[in-house]
């Protein structure tokens, strides 16, 4: 599976959960483990080093969920 091939199904599959009303503090902390699994090696790796120069892991005072804040971060790096 591509890279955007994976974005695009997160996407898809994202919007249908907020479709049905299941907010994102209910799926981020099962889903962003299984996305950062789905990257193939040297793209996890890349993402870690994106995360640790970026502090993405550094939760804002707002965010409820920290798993959630991870898993946008990902979306956002897999866009480019």
């Amino acid at each position: 599976m591509t890279l955007r091939c994976l974005y695009d199904k997160l996407e898809t599959q994202l919007r249908s959960l907020e479709t049905l009303g299941v907010t994102s503090d209910m799926y981020a902390c099962m889903l962003f483990p299984l996305a950062e699994s789905a990257l193939p090696e040297g793209f996890l790796r890349e993402w870690q080093r994106h995360q640790a120069s970026m502090k993405i892991q550094e939760v804002p005072e707002n965010c409820p969920q920290p798993q959630d804040h991870k898993l946008n971060g990902l979306l956002k790096f897999l866009q480019f």
